[in-house]
């Protein structure tokens, strides 16, 4: 399962464990993972190359198949997680200049220099929308013909 390792044109799976009589011991349902392996599948490659190993060892493809499936999907969340990260503070950043440009617009005493354009707002029928975002109504939406 290295990355030289041929790869295979079909998925393979973990196969779920079947009791090999209705009496055996383990005739018991499967539970959460323990908290150690997936402690093993969210650590450093280090510990979990030592990890990916010892399942090829018990010769279950299946099993070390979504072994390292897994640790592919946390990586790409973890990817996604930092993506997003990123778009909310940029987000917060741009909302934050946003409100220091009307700051300054109010300050500068904007509204009272330009009020000859007010009815503009009335006219255009603009309302307010969502996150504080005009969204301007066309001819068709108000049924004016």
């Amino acid at each position: 399962m290295g990355k030289n390792d041929d790869r295979y044109a079909f998925p393979i799976y973990a196969k779920p464990w079947r009791p090999s009589t209705i009496y055996d011991d383990e005739n018991t349902p499967a539970e959460p993972l323990p908290e150690w392996f997936l402690l093993i599948l969210r650590g450093d490659s280090t510990h979990f190359q030592v990890f990916a190993n010892g399942a090829k060892d018990i010769d279950n493809w299946g099993v070390t198949a979504d072994i390292t499936r897994h640790q592919e999907l946390t990586e790409r969340i973890d990817e996604l997680c930092r993506t997003w990260e990123g778009i909310n503070l940029a987000l917060a950043s741009a909302r934050e200049k946003c409100d220091l440009v009307q700051y300054r617009l109010a300050c500068a005493r904007a509204p009272q220099s330009l009020n000859q354009y007010e009815p503009l707002a009335q006219m255009s029928r603009a309302y307010e929308y969502g996150d504080q975002q005009l969204k301007f109504a066309t001819w068709t939406e108000t049924g004016s013909t």
